[in-house]
């Protein structure tokens, strides 16, 4: 039996060679790491799918760490492994978890920025479209991006028309205006900055209406021009109020002006008076020099050079006198101030030596022209120099003394000085002299410094006054030099 035992164990010795040699102890450490690998295998594939056992492997395989924790051989073969991949797999899942709060954070600040941009666009497009003036962007190639549908309003033409025809804009000016609407327009694009212009327009239906018409360059990033941004508004009834408004001032000022020539009487008489005379004194010694048995034929000569002369002078009166009193006004041209002032002393010569006044005229050589209508600022000239003369009544004649000066003021313009030695004007009535219907003079109407006042401002100018320091007061006006003038 002994023989049969030992034959046997000889027999299975070569089965398994190996297995008394591998130590008993580490066959443990190697079947539990094989298990914890296989678990760990296990519940790497269902963990995505069994969230809620998360909480439950971590305390697991913490755990385990712990009871494993006297074998560093199971520990570093296995635990530590494991250890590490549970601890990356949290690592990332938190760093996942950090992400989506900030793209859910990044999601929600977009949403809101979008809805405000949907709420400003609809708020500026709102504003835009229903504006009452008509609205447009048009691009340095002459192409229109945007017109405000208000322009049918303005036309009679609808935004998609003048879209889809840029040029259609410039077919409706009025023909009259086109080169005062090309050279603004052409000078906005060229120039980049802000342009006002009034022009009209016709209609769709034929009517002709008057267009404000306000353009400013557009500006992109680092200042690229994107073209100009046009703003039209109808301002007919305005336009039809400023001419009738015109149309009133000159019928008072002729008005006005046919009052003063009942003031002239008596001098306009004695103006033309001195002439005529003469003329007939000369006729009558022509006609004893030609009575002569020998015509005294150089005296007849002399005596008809002077009738001619003084019919001149006669003449030149009656002309300015009809161009003073005619009902319609001239055109402007370019007016030598200091001529309107000689003239008007020419008309009032007679007046002056009536009443004593003594004049002292400054007036500045080479004064440039101004763009004016000759007329009015004659009739400007005259209510000054006769309020003037009547502030003087009461002084004796030998100190009524009237001081006409001119200058140019390069950066201003012209200025003119009306100076008298009077009584002055009472302070509180210093900022009325210039209001409708008030006056100081008994008799007056309280209209001429009005129309004076009111003709200077529609030539660009200005007219003030004030008390002389010692007596009186002077009248200052101030007119702007043609633009040729200047340059």
């Amino acid at each position: 039996m002994r023989v049969k035992e030992s034959a046997a164990s000889q027999l299975k010795a070569p089965a398994d060679p190996g297995r008394e040699n591998f130590p008993s102890p580490w066959r443990g450490f190697v079947i539990l790491g094989g298990s914890l690998f296989l678990a760990e295998f296990v519940v790497m594939i269902c963990l995505p799918y069994l969230p809620e056992l998360k909480p439950w492997v971590y305390n697991v395989a913490d755990a385990a760490l712990m009871l494993l924790l006297a074998s560093p051989a199971g520990y570093f073969l296995v635990l530590r492994p494991l250890h590490h991949h549970i601890r990356e797999r949290r690592r990332t899942e938190e760093e996942l978890l950090l992400t989506n709060e900030q793209l859910r954070r990044e999601i929600a600040v977009r949403r809101t920025a979008e809805g405000e941009l949907v709420e400003a666009e609809l708020r500026y497009r709102t504003v835009a479209n229903f504006t009452y003036d008509w609205e447009y962007w048009e691009t340095p190639e002459h192409a229109l991006r945007y017109c405000s549908p208000s322009c049918e309003r303005i036309t009679g033409y609808s935004a998609p028309e003048f879209i889809a025809d840029p040029k259609l804009q410039e077919q409706i000016i009025h023909p009259e205006d086109a080169d005062l609407w090309r050279d603004h327009h052409h000078g906005a694009l060229a120039a980049r900055e802000a342009k006002i212009a009034e022009f009209r327009i016709r209609r769709k239906d034929g009517d002709i209406r008057w267009v404000e018409h306000t353009s400013q360059p557009v500006l992109g990033e680092n200042g690229i021009f994107l073209g100009v941004r046009a703003s039209n508004r109808d301002v007919t009834d305005r336009k039809i109020k400023e001419l009738q408004t015109q149309q009133l001032r000159r019928e008072l000022s002729h008005v006005t002006r046919v009052t003063t020539a009942g003031q002239l009487a008596a001098s306009l008489a004695h103006e033309l008076n001195q002439p005529l005379t003469a003329i007939s004194c000369n006729a009558q010694a022509a006609e004893r020099f030609l009575a002569f048995d020998k015509p005294e034929l150089n005296e007849v000569q002399q005596a008809l050079k002077e009738i001619w002369h003084d019919s001149q002078r006669a003449g030149g009166v009656i002309r300015q006198l009809r161009a003073l009193f005619t009902k319609t006004s001239q055109q402007r041209s370019v007016v030598n101030f200091n001529e309107v002032i000689e003239g008007t002393l020419g008309l009032l010569r007679s007046e002056l030596v009536l009443n004593g006044v003594s004049v002292q005229l400054e007036l500045a050589p080479e004064l440039p022209g101004l763009q004016g209508d000759r007329i009015e600022l004659q009739q400007v000239v005259l209510n000054l120099i006769l309020n003037a003369l009547e502030a003087m009544t009461d002084l004796p004649p030998h100190r009524r003394r009237l001081r006409l000066c001119t200058k140019l003021e390069k950066s201003m313009g012209i200025q003119a000085d009306f100076q008298d030695c009077g009584s002055g004007i009472p302070p509180a009535q210093l900022s009325r002299l210039f209001e409708p219907f008030f006056t100081t003079k008994p008799t007056g109407m309280g209209m001429g410094l009005t129309i004076c006042h009111s003709i200077i401002e529609a030539h660009g100018g200005r007219l003030w006054a004030v008390n002389n320091r010692d007596r009186g007061a002077t009248f200052h006006l101030m007119l702007p030099i043609h633009q040729k003038e200047t340059v």
